[in-house]
C-alpha cells in the first residue's frame, strides 16, 4: 500500500526533508538576492515535506518566511 507514492511499511511511510536550510538571514548566505518564496518553491520542486531552517544566530528568516507565506495567502485569497 502507498500514501503519497511513498510504501507504508507497518502504518510508516518515508519523508523527504531537508533538515538543514539556511535563508538570506544568515550573514555568510551565498545567494543574499534568493527569495523566500524562491526557497519554498526549490523545496517543491524537490518534493520535499519537510524543512527546517538552520540560520546563523536569528530566527529573522523563519520570521520573513511568515510574512511571505501571509502575503502569498492574502493575494490569492483576493485575486482567487
Amino acid at each position: 500500500m502507498t500514501a503519497n507514492g511513498n510504501d507504508l511499511r507497518n502504518g510508516y511511510r518515508w519523508l523527504r526533508a531537508d533538515l538543514h536550510i539556511h535563508t538570506p538571514a544568515s550573514e555568510d548566505y551565498a545567494e543574499m538576492q534568493t527569495t523566500y518564496l524562491e526557497i519554498l518553491q526549490e523545496a517543491e520542486r524537490r518534493e520535499l515535506e519537510i524543512i527546517a531552517f538552520t540560520d546563523h544566530n536569528t530566527v529573522h528568516g523563519f520570521e520573513q518566511m511568515r510574512q511571505e507565506i501571509d502575503f502569498c495567502r492574502r493575494w490569492r485569497a483576493q485575486n482567487g
